[in-house]
C-alpha cells in the first residue's frame, strides 16, 4: 500500500472527538414528557433490585466514525501497489540529457524524480540499465545517490532492445528527455509501464564537423572545414572561433532553424591541434566545441627509384597528396629496376619496355573500382611481356582480354605491363592522373581523399522534446498492449510521469464505501426529525 497525501490522515483525530461528543450526549440524554408535572417522577431512581438491561451498542457513533475513516482514506489517496514486483529502469544516454536546465542537467533532474517515484516501492528489486550500452546493469535501492549514478551511466545514442525481449514480469521504466525521434517511435510500441521525462529547452547550436586536408594549391598550407548546425526552432546568432595553436580566426554566423553552415579556414602545415568553438554558450555546452588532433602529415611519403627517370618522378610529385622521401621511411615505393624486390612495403612495379606494342583496344578497369575506360587515343603501349595473375592476384586493367595491370598480395604491390616510361605518354595530360591512380591502388586508398576529421551526428544536437510521455494505465493481469492516441501513439499530455501498470488507486472504492454510510446518516437524521415533529404535533 502507498499513500499519496499523508497529511490528510491527520483528519483521523476527529474520531476520538466524535467518541467524546457521543459520550457527553448519552450522559444528558433528553426525556420528553407530556407535562412538567411528570418531570419529578422521571427523576426517580430506578429500582436497584430490578435487573438492569445492558446498554446496546451506539450504532450512531460507529457509523460516523466509519464515515470519517473512509473519507480520510479517500483524501489521502491510499493505493494498492505490488510490493515485490521487480523494476527495470532504462536510462537514455543521449547527448541531449546533458542539457542544463534550472542549475542541473536533464539527466540529474530525471534521476531525482525517479528516486522520488521509487520511494513508494520500498523493498522492490530495482535494476538500472542503459539504452546507450545495453550490457550495462546495476542494482540500486530506492535511496541511491543521484550524482554518483549519473556519473557511472554510459553515454551515447540509444541502442533500442526488441520489445519482445523485455521481461513481462518486471515493471519496465524509461528515463529520457524525449528528444530522440527513434526512441519516441520505439516507445510507441514497446511494452513500457512508465516514462519519466525532464526537459523543456528547445534552442541549441552545435559544431558538427571539424576537418583538415592538405591544400591542393599550396603545399605549405592546409584547408580546414567547420560545419555548424542550428538544431533549434528559431534563428541562432553565434560567433565561431577557430584556433590552430599559434593563430586564431573567427566568423559571425546567423543560422535559421535546421540550417547547417560550412565555414572555411586555412592553417599552417601541419598543425598539432585544431579547435572550433561557438559562443555564447547555450543550454547544451558539450556540443559547442570540437577539438581535433592532427597526425604529423596527411601526405603520403613516396620513394621513387632513380631509374624511373625525370618524367615519372615529376608525375609522382604532381600529386598534392604525395611527398617524395627516402626509401627508409617511405609509405610506398615506385620501383623501376627491382631494387626493392625484398621490401615488404607497398610497391608500384614499373617494367622497362623491350619490345613495346601499341594498345589498340580500349582499356577497362575492374568494375569495382568505378574508373573510366582509357581510350586508345591516349596512346598506351604494352611492354611486350605477358602478365599472368597468380592465385590471390587480381587483374585490374585489361584491354582486349589481355591483363595490363595486376594487384598482387603478400606483399601488396601493383605490377604493370604498360610502358610508363614512354615519353610520348608522359607528355599527355592524362599521364599524371594515370600515375596517381596507380599510386592509390598501390597504397589501397585515395590519397587525395585523406583527411583528418572529427564529427558528431546532427540528431545528437537536437534537444527539443518531441515525446508526449503520458500513457494510458494498463492492467498488470492483462497482456500489455501499446497505448493509443496522441503523437507517436501516445496521449497528447505533457506531464513528466506516466501512470504505472500494477498501481491501483483505491479512492473510488473508499468513496463507494462512504456513500452508503452517508446515506444511512441522512436517513437517520431525517427519521429523528420526523419523530420529533410527531411528538410536538401530538402534544
Amino acid at each position: 500500500m502507498s499513500i499519496a497525501f499523508p497529511a490528510a490522515l491527520s483528519l483521523l483525530a476527529l474520531v476520538p472527538l466524535l467518541w467524546w461528543l457521543h459520550r457527553a450526549r448519552n450522559r444528558a440524554e433528553p426525556l420528553y414528557v407530556a407535562s412538567v408535572l411528570f418531570a419529578e417522577a422521571s427523576r426517580t431512581s430506578p429500582d436497584t433490585s430490578t435487573p438492569q438491561i445492558p446498554r446496546q451498542a451506539d450504532w450512531t457513533w460507529l457509523r460516523r466514525a466509519l464515515l470519517v475513516v473512509v473519507l480520510c482514506a479517500a483524501l489521502a489517496g491510499v493505493r494498492r501497489t505490488p510490493g515485490a514486483q521487480p523494476i527495470v529502469v532504462w536510462v537514455d544516454g543521449s547527448a541531449s540529457l546533458q542539457t542544463a536546465e534550472s542549475g542541473a542537467s536533464r539527466q540529474v533532474r530525471a534521476l531525482a524524480r525517479l528516486q522520488q517515484e521509487l520511494a513508494a516501492r520500498r523493498g522492490a528489486d530495482i535494476t538500472v540499465r542503459s539504452l546507450a550500452q545495453p550490457g550495462f546493469s546495476m542494482h540500486v535501492d530506492s535511496h541511491f545517490d543521484v550524482a554518483s549514478l549519473a556519473a557511472r551511466l554510459p553515454r551515447g545514442p540509444p541502442v533500442l532492445p526488441q520489445g519482445a525481449s523485455l521481461d513481462p514480469r518486471a515493471g519496465q521504466w524509461v528515463v529520457t528527455d524525449g528528444a530522440n525521434p527513434r526512441l519516441a517511435r520505439w516507445l510507441a510500441s514497446a511494452p513500457i509501464d512508465r516514462v519519466i521525462r525532464e526537459g523543456t529547452a528547445t534552442e541549441n547550436a552545435a559544431v558538427v564537423l571539424l576537418a583538415l586536408r592538405p591544400s591542393l594549391r599550396n603545399p605549405a598550407r592546409s584547408d580546414v572545414l567547420v560545419s555548424v548546425h542550428n538544431a533549434g526552432q528559431s534563428i541562432a546568432h553565434r560567433r565561431l572561433d577557430f584556433s590552430d595553436g599559434p593563430s586564431r580566426s573567427w566568423s559571425m554566423l546567423t543560422l535559421g532553424p535546421g540550417e547547417t553552415r560550412n565555414v572555411h579556414f586555412q592553417t599552417g602545415n601541419p598543425p598539432l591541434t585544431l579547435t572550433a568553438r561557438l559562443s555564447p554558450a547555450d543550454a547544451l555546452p558539450d556540443d559547442d566545441a570540437l577539438t581535433l588532433g592532427v597526425p604529423r602529415s596527411l601526405r603520403a611519403s613516396v620513394a621513387v627509384d632513380p631509374a624511373c627517370g625525370h618524367s615519372l618522378g615529376a608525375a609522382v610529385q604532381a600529386n598534392p597528396a604525395v611527398v617524395v622521401s627516402a626509401a627508409a621511411g617511405a609509405e610506398l615505393l615506385v620501383d623501376c629496376s627491382d631494387r626493392w624486390r625484398e621490401s615488404r612495403q607497398p610497391r608500384l612495379v614499373v617494367r622497362r619496355a623491350s619490345n613495346p606494342q601499341p594498345v589498340r583496344e580500349s582499356a577497362f578497369w575492374v568494375s569495382r573500382l568505378q574508373l573510366p575506360e582509357i581510350s586508345p587515343a591516349v596512346g598506351l603501349r604494352a611492354t611486350g611481356e605477358a602478365l599472368t595473375p597468380a592465385a590471390g592476384d587480381e587483374a585490374i586493367l585489361t584491354a582486349g582480354g589481355r591483363p595490363l595491370v595486376a594487384l598482387r598480395t603478400h606483399p601488396r604491390r601493383v605490377d604493370t605491363r604498360l610502358d610508363l616510361l614512354d615519353q610520348d605518354l608522359a607528355a599527355r595530360a592524362e599521364y599524371p592522373l594515370l600515375i596517381s591512380t596507380l599510386l592509390d591502388l598501390t597504397v589501397g586508398e585515395e590519397l587525395l581523399g585523406r583527411v583528418a576529421a572529427r564529427s558528431r551526428a546532427v540528431e545528437e544536437t537536437v534537444i527539443a522534446p518531441a515525446l508526449p510521455v503520458a500513457r494510458e494505465s494498463q492492467a498488470r493481469n492483462s497482456p500489455r498492449q501499446p497505448a493509443r492516441g496522441g503523437a507517436h501513439g501516445l496521449p497528447a499530455r505533457t506531464s513528466g510521469v506516466e501512470a504505472s501498470t500494477g498501481v491501483r488507486d483505491l479512492t473510488p472504492a473508499w468513496l463507494a464505501l462512504a456513500l452508503p454510510v452517508l446515506l444511512w446518516e441522512t436517513l437517520a437524521a431525517a427519521g429523528a426529525l420526523w419523530r420529533s415533529r410527531r411528538y410536538y404535533a401530538v402534544r
